[in-house]
């Protein structure tokens, strides 16, 4: 069971249209607003904002440099790795040995 939902994926969990706006209004989000829900334990939701604050972070300085993995039947992509540079312990290994 997915433990986050957003505009994109709500239908896919059953989260209806009058709900979506109802949590859209109960936080004041405005139409250009994203509205992200996270829930599980305390300690993995806190987790999860935090990351999420991270990105958003990221998003507004560029692309982050990083390689994404296609996720199996659907149209999302998840983190894989970093992209070499001076944040890579051995970036070396990406590549296959000649």
């Amino acid at each position: 069971m997915p433990n986050i939902a957003f505009e994109v994926n709500r239908t896919a969990l059953g989260v209806p249209d009058r709900e979506w706006e109802n949590i859209r209004n109960s936080v004041s989000a405005g139409v250009i607003d994203a509205v992200v829900i996270t829930w599980g334990p305390q300690i993995d939701v806190q987790t999860a904002l935090n990351e999420i604050a991270d990105r958003c972070r990221e998003a507004i300085m560029g692309v982050p440099q990083e390689t994404r993995q296609v996720l199996p039947n659907c149209r999302y992509t998840d983190f894989e790795r970093i992209l070499p540079g001076p944040d890579r312990m051995y970036p070396d290994t990406d590549h296959p040995p000649i």
